[in-house]
């Protein structure tokens, strides 16, 4: 979630799926380090003096742990779904995937089940004189 402030990170909210992380790495006391101050206001409306400067801090992509899960999917089908896409997948498709395949696994299973039976009824029959 962006900040009002240019090169200002903000707190991210339920709706953002992946947060920009960063750890920082060096300690803010030496003075070379100061670049500035500024008097900015704080949230009681008094205003402070604050130091402005650089430090190293190493950023990474992770996904946001306040989002809440927005599908009922069990945790099985959630982790395979995202194996074999390798992407989050909605509820709904997942469930029309899995009716589309067991459809497809009972028009299978019917075409076996006609030809061996169609076979067995032809090798049992008497044969012509």
């Amino acid at each position: 979630m962006p900040s009002s402030v240019s090169g200002i990170g903000a707190k991210a909210g339920e709706d953002s799926s992946m947060v920009l992380a960063g750890l920082w790495k060096s300690q803010f006391s030496d003075s070379n380090q100061v670049t500035g101050t500024a008097e900015v206001k704080d949230s009681s409306g008094k205003q402070q003096q604050i130091r402005l400067g650089y430090v190293l801090v190493d950023i990474s992509i992770a996904s946001n742990p306040l989002v809440k899960a927005q599908d009922d999917l069990p945790g099985f089908l959630r982790s395979a779904s995202k194996n074999v896409t390798g992407k989050p997948v909605s509820a709904a498709r997942v469930y029309i995937s899995l009716v589309i395949l067991a459809v497809a696994a009972m028009i299978a299973g019917s075409l076996i089940y006609s030809g061996v039976r169609s076979s067995m009824v032809a090798i049992g029959r008497k044969p012509p004189k």
